[in-house]
């Protein structure tokens, strides 16, 4: 076993790595303000795919899977939209 040290002079160095939650709260913030401007329809299914297959989520919006792909390809191309005019 190693020496006992308080967790309060335990810092990112010793642990081997350093954490910026920056770029993980910008990355949060951007897909919050995508989805904000998706239609209603879009939206709801991006909300169902945080936790749902493709296959759930078409269950769930009792539509055919088709559908619902192209619903996730559609939001595809609107994340890929604003990322280009962020470029």
């Amino acid at each position: 076993m190693g020496r006992v040290r308080s967790l309060h002079t335990v810092g990112d160095a010793d642990r081997g790595h350093s954490y910026n939650p920056i770029p993980a709260i910008d990355w949060a913030l951007d897909v919050a303000a995508i989805l904000a401007r998706l239609p209603e329809d879009l939206r709801a299914v991006a909300e169902l795919l945080k936790t749902e297959s493709v296959t759930a989520a078409a269950r769930t919006r009792a539509v055919p899977r088709d559908a619902l792909r192209r619903q996730v390809r559609d939001l595809r191309r609107a994340f890929e939209r604003c990322k280009a005019r962020d470029s």
